[in-house]
């Protein structure tokens, strides 16, 4: 019996929920081939983008840019524009991890663009954040602060709670590098509740090396040592490093 292409895009988003990325690959490509046979352009879009995503999140640079390229294409020659904001926003996303600064901010003004016009106020609000990591990676942290300040108000009062916690990630960060490691630490703290309540593990292990980075600069190395461990533990267990344009920040650590 042939499984819906919905069904098994629900099975394939559960299995992404529990970190079991090679499960949600296979599920998300099985039924990007339903979407397919079926001739559902928009839901092919969208199961190639969550493709690209498994890729992306195991920093697998390459498969995940074919994945969003494909989206992006499928998406104007059927004139989705959901389906080609989205993977425009991951293509932003992986060019600004990969220091490629000017394409990433190229590809994410074009994606927020579309998505103003489409009133999509969350994924909006996703994309601006990442215009707030793009300044942080530039070194422009008063105007990461900025944006990342901003964001962090639309996701609270769309209700978006893992969105949320990325951002108080994001903005303790450029918090840290300002010098106020207090405010950068009640910010963390409320983004581990949010990303433990979800057992989010790479959030989780992002908060640990932000607290660790924190601990070093005030001279507790142990407790650096132990979160630092941590961190690594966790990036380990669900097969994430840092992107490379991070290597030099956290070799430096």
């Amino acid at each position: 019996m042939d499984i819906p292409a919905s069904a098994l895009m629900c099975a394939a988003q559960l299995a992404f929920q529990q970190n079991d990325y090679k499960r949600a690959a296979s599920l998300y490509a099985r039924g990007v081939e339903a979407f397919h046979s079926d001739g559902d352009t928009r839901g092919e879009t969208i199961g190639l983008s969550q493709l690209g995503t498994v890729a992306h999140l195991q920093n697998d640079y390459s498969q995940a840019k074919i994945y969003y390229e494909r989206a992006v294409q499928v998406a104007r020659e059927h004139g989705h524009g959901y389906g080609m904001a989205m993977p425009l926003t991951n293509l932003g996303i992986v060019a600004m991890q990969e220091a490629e600064y000017d394409r990433a901010a190229m590809l994410l003004d074009e994606a927020i663009e579309m998505l103003r016009g489409l009133g999509l106020e969350q994924k909006l609000a996703v994309a601006l954040g990442n215009c707030g990591n793009l300044e942080f990676r530039r070194g422009r942290y008063d105007e990461a602060v900025v944006i990342h300040e901003e964001v962090l108000a639309m996701k609270r009062a769309i209700g978006d709670s893992l969105a949320v916690g990325h951002t108080l990630g994001g903005l303790a960060l450029a918090e840290i590098e300002r010098g106020d490691d207090a405010r950068a630490e009640e910010l963390l703290s409320e983004a581990l509740v949010i990303f433990d309540d979800i057992d989010k593990k790479d959030g989780i292990a992002q908060v640990l090396e932000a607290l660790a980075r924190i601990a070093q600069d005030r001279d507790q190395l142990e407790r650096a040592a132990r979160l630092y461990g941590g961190a690594a533990a966790l990036q380990a267990e669900i097969g994430v490093t840092h992107h490379p344009a991070d290597l030099d920040r956290y070799q430096k650590k």
